[in-house]
């Protein structure tokens, strides 16, 4: 792996760290599509709510209609963080 390469795979481990501790993921980043979904929901909502991180875990803990349940609970699979995904716009 080049220089580049491991600056790439060492900052989507980063954030995919923080994407999991605030999204209650396994902490383990493991390269694929749903770490890379994870990662995408995580900044999305980041930026929906301006950096704050108790209002992220605010919305993934509360019901939501469009979602059909708990976004907490559908952040464990690629389908359900894609489901997320689309619903943030």
């Amino acid at each position: 792996m080049n220089e580049s390469a491991e600056s790439v795979a060492e900052r989507l481990t980063q954030m995919y760290e923080l994407a999991s501790e605030v999204m209650g993921l396994k902490p383990e980043y493991q390269p694929g599509p749903q770490s890379v979904a994870a990662i995408r929901v995580y900044l999305k909502l980041y930026s929906l709510y301006s950096g704050d991180l108790q209002k992220v875990r605010d919305w993934l803990q509360k019901e939501n209609e469009t979602l059909g349940g708990l976004p907490a609970e559908l952040v464990h699979s690629e389908e359900g963080l894609n489901k997320i995904l689309d619903s943030l716009g």
